[in-house]
């Protein structure tokens, strides 16, 4: 009996409960080689290590087989969902990333999205090079990536994918390489064409919100919230003074409830060095005053629980030693 294909095994969304059949080299004679059944509650999906192993396995088969062809067509969605597999088991797996980023140059260099620009010289097409996309494409590629990252680092895994550097630098390079579709939806001129100041408040937001479920899955996440500095940087010129006090809220309140995660606290330090940087401030709202707020709900909080963590005190000294805070 032929080998099946494992590769929907990690990426469906299916409801069903069955596992796929193995080879009969893996039959009853083996017990123990069995795939236990997946674990299935729509949207989520378990699958259990050994499960994965399978699929891990021949992912890399068929990837290692096509690694040094340059153009891909009947084959080209098999390598992408091989070179996903492999990033769930190994985040590390630079040339998986290598080929998914290459899939996405690809698409825009057919729909004329980079002609004129000479951005990188890296425009291969996996797909097939020649043939027509039209650009609504990209914006479902680029969303779809998105959401496998996100997966990635939310998921309660083993740890290494939300702390994995190259989970989040792919993330990051979606983000400046299509800030277009990245942003699409958003009305108004602002962020690279796309953005309004809600749209690029709610857009923040939701990072920032994936950041703090990775900093969950894995403390002191330096990666996570390293990029979440990157996503202020690149915002931080259209986001409202209002947009910039929820997220700090926000990223206080976090901070609160994981007292002992420095990483989420050094970041906090950095975004309430950014109040004034803000292009359009709103004059109901005192960059200073939200501060001075954040500084005194942390030392209500230190006095309340009697706290002598050294993440808080970090954060305590550095807004005084920045000049974040005049006291």
């Amino acid at each position: 009996m032929p080998h099946p294909s494992p590769l929907k095994c990690p990426t469906t969304t299916t409801s069903s409960t069955t596992s796929p059949p193995i080879p009969r080299s893996q039959s009853k004679s083996s017990p123990h080689l069995t795939p236990p059944h997946l674990l299935s509650s729509p949207p989520s999906l378990g699958i259990p290590r050994k499960l994965l192993l399978y699929c891990f396995l021949h992912a890399r088969s068929i990837f290692h087989k096509h690694r040094y062809l340059e153009k891909l067509e009947e084959e080209s969605e098999e390598v992408l969902q091989a070179a996903k597999v492999l990033t769930l088991w190994d985040p590390g797996w630079g040339s998986a990333w290598a080929v998914r980023k290459k899939h996405l140059l690809g698409l825009r260099a057919r729909a004329g999205e980079g002609e004129g620009r000479g951005e990188g010289t890296d425009s291969g097409d996996v797909l097939g090079e020649g043939k027509p996309v039209r650009k609504g494409k990209i914006q479902e590629a680029v969303e779809a990536e998105l959401a496998w990252v996100e997966t990635l680092v939310t998921s309660p895994l083993d740890g290494k994918q939300a702390k994995s550097s190259w989970v989040w630098a792919h993330r990051m390079w979606i983000l400046q390489t299509f800030p277009m579709a990245v942003c699409n939806g958003f009305p108004g001129e602002g962020l690279n064409g796309y953005t309004a100041d809600d749209g690029i408040g709610a857009w923040v937001r939701k990072e920032l919100q994936i950041v703090m479920m990775a900093g969950e899955r894995h403390p002191r996440n330096y990666y996570a919230w390293n990029y979440a500095r990157g996503v202020i940087r690149i915002s931080m010129r259209t986001l409202s003074s209002k947009g910039g006090e929820e997220c700090a809220r926000m990223i206080h309140q976090w901070c609160l409830m994981h007292p002992r995660d420095i990483s989420g606290w050094a970041f906090l330090v950095f975004l309430l060095d950014q109040r004034d940087l803000a292009t359009e401030p709103d004059k109901s709202l005192n960059a200073d005053e939200i501060v001075e707020d954040v500084f005194a709900k942390t030392i209500d909080f230190v006095r309340k629980f009697a706290w002598r963590g050294e993440s808080v005190e970090w954060f305590l000294d550095a807004a005084k030693h920045l000049g974040i805070v005049k006291r």
